[in-house]
């Protein structure tokens, strides 16, 4: 079956790999393999959620706060934590970036803005909202998949090791937002897929492709308001 990777530039990132998702029935899997763009060559994984921790920890013992978009950001809150080292790992991988100190607040505050607008738009005009059952039994999906040793990407298990979580613990406390927002694009692409059927003569690919900007430009709208 032809899988087709969707790039979601739009809402400028979400987690690693869950950046992207695959269109196809089967979306079950976020640890399953994809044509994601690799690490740097000379900068595995592990060294990049070393640096990235260490990179938060820095910015924790020089400032209590940072003020970004003229918000105030306490450093020791677990959510900054979050977006800060998920941010750092993402812009290496993606972009290429070495990003650090205040540059790497805001980009990741950017990131997280984006994320809090885009679930908002998609229950305010979609009337879409997943609920915490729907985001726990994607969890334990995850977990069933990992706990089965068919996981190929490492960056879960790794990144929860660093952190000193277990496997349920880092998709529960670190990664519950991120598998929410992955369910609300799922849903978001198949909502769009009913308001604009395929046309003919249309490829399966240009179609997914016409979906997706049809979704980013809506989005860039309801952002612009």
């Amino acid at each position: 079956m032809m899988k087709k990777l969707i790039i979601w530039v739009f809402i400028c990132g979400l987690i690693l790999f869950s950046f992207y998702f695959l269109i196809n029935p089967e979306r079950d899997d976020v640890t399953a393999e994809q044509d994601e763009p690799k690490p740097r060559i000379t900068q595995d994984i592990d060294s990049l959620i070393e640096q990235a921790i260490l990179n938060y920890r820095q910015l924790n013992e020089q400032h209590d706060q940072i003020t970004v978009h003229k918000k105030s950001i306490k450093m020791d809150d677990p959510e900054v934590k979050n977006w800060i080292i998920h941010t750092h790992i993402q812009s290496a991988v993606l972009q290429n970036e070495e990003l650090e100190g205040i540059e790497l607040v805001d980009r990741a505050m950017t990131y997280k803005h984006n994320h809090d607008q885009l679930m908002k738009w998609a229950e305010k005009e979609h009337q879409i909202d997943v609920t915490d059952s729907e985001v726990d039994d994607y969890i334990q999906k995850q977990l069933e998949h990992m706990d089965s040793g068919q996981e190929t990407q490492p960056f879960y298990t790794k990144l929860s090791q660093a952190l000193n979580l277990s496997e349920t613990e880092y998709f529960y406390e670190w990664e519950y937002d991120r598998m929410a927002e992955y369910l609300v694009q799922d849903q978001l692409f198949v909502t769009y897929q009913e308001l604009y059927p395929q046309e003919d003569n249309e490829s399966l690919e240009e179609y997914q492709d016409r979906i997706v900007i049809l979704i980013e430009e809506d989005f860039q709208q309801y952002q612009s308001e």
